[in-house]
């Protein structure tokens, strides 16, 4: 029996003349939500991800919740295996002709604690007993692992140092909230639990926490009308060459202190040798980034281009799938 056949009931939502759930659909979610919740990292935030077709895994949400998106609208369209669930994916090994092989993802990939995906992102791995002596980089992820391994308070399960930051820098971006709403919030978190508990005291404290995990960003200003960027050979530019438009904004009012200079507009570059250094280093991750080497391609089977020639200009379109 194939996994669609065992798994029919995921997309027999409803009765005819949509009048209601079928059984086989409200006890084939019950299942879901019981092989859910045996993640690792549910029992450390009583959360995991919504397969709601609108969510597309990328949401946490309690169980109930998730129960109520999949009642109302079930599961995004073909997640047959439940990979972040902590299934495992079937993968055809390039190097062993036709035979097929279960690649082994990690029990939580998508959704596992954060000191497994710090050791990871490290480069060492936990099933391992040998030791290296880190360098000055890594250094800084097992200060990161042992921020993540401390409760925020002394017998607290639910929470660590670590986890307490990600979740409210989340929560900030998701609502909008500004700075001095969340040091409110936050400042209130760490009065109303024990004394002595290691919630940070404020935005700064939390980013500067987070900002071990070495992904940041590169600030560049740019013109106000987006004629150019202030940036390598024009980064001591204050006016634009294009437009003359001004690249810094007017100090208002007499000041004790000159104030630093604030550009009309800034983008932010993401550095992207981190963040390939990071999807290899991954056991999870670096078995799709190679993807392109390993894959073999079938004749007469209409798949994603790998390994091919490119004639003259040509452009890989990324978002369509299709190169020109």
């Amino acid at each position: 029996m194939t996994i669609q056949e065992e798994r029919y009931w995921m997309y027999n939502r409803l009765l005819p003349g949509r009048k209601g759930l079928t059984v086989e659909f409200i006890e084939g979610v019950e299942t879901f939500i019981q092989v859910a919740s045996q993640l690792r990292s549910f029992q450390f935030d009583k959360m995991f991800r919504c397969p709601y077709s609108k969510h597309k895994n990328l949401a946490f949400l309690k169980p109930d919740d998730v129960k109520l998106d999949l009642y109302r609208r079930g599961f995004l369209p073909n997640y047959w295996i439940w990979t972040s669930h902590g299934e495992y994916e079937p993968h055809r090994d390039a190097h062993a002709g036709s035979s097929t092989a279960y690649e082994a993802f990690d029990e939580y990939q998508m959704s596992r604690p954060y000191e497994d995906l710090i050791f990871d992102v490290a480069g060492h791995n936990l099933r391992s007993n040998v030791e290296e002596p880190p360098n000055a980089e890594t250094q800084k992820f097992f200060e990161l692992l042992y921020s993540a391994q401390k409760p925020i308070w002394e017998g607290c399960s639910t929470h660590s140092e670590l986890s307490i930051a990600v979740r409210m820098l989340s929560i900030k971006t998701e609502y909008n909230i500004s700075r001095e709403c969340f040091n409110d919030v936050i400042g209130l978190m760490k009065e109303t639990n024990p004394a002595d508990n290691l919630i940070p005291s404020d935005l700064y404290r939390t980013k500067k926490l987070v900002s071990k995990l070495g992904l940041t960003a590169t600030k560049i200003d740019c013109c106000i009308n987006g004629c150019m960027l202030y940036y390598k050979d024009d980064a001591a530019e204050v006016i634009c060459r294009n437009c003359n438009a001004p690249r810094f904004k007017q100090n208002s009012g007499k000041q004790r202190r000159p104030k630093k200079d604030v550009s009309y507009s800034r983008l932010f570059y993401l550095p992207i040798i981190p963040r390939l250094q990071r999807l290899y280093a991954s056991m999870s991750s670096a078995g799709h980034m190679r993807w392109h080497k390993e894959k073999i391609a079938k004749s007469d089977v209409l798949s994603h281009p790998s390994d091919a020639e490119v004639e003259g200009e040509g452009i890989w379109h990324g978002f369509t799938g299709f190169c020109y």
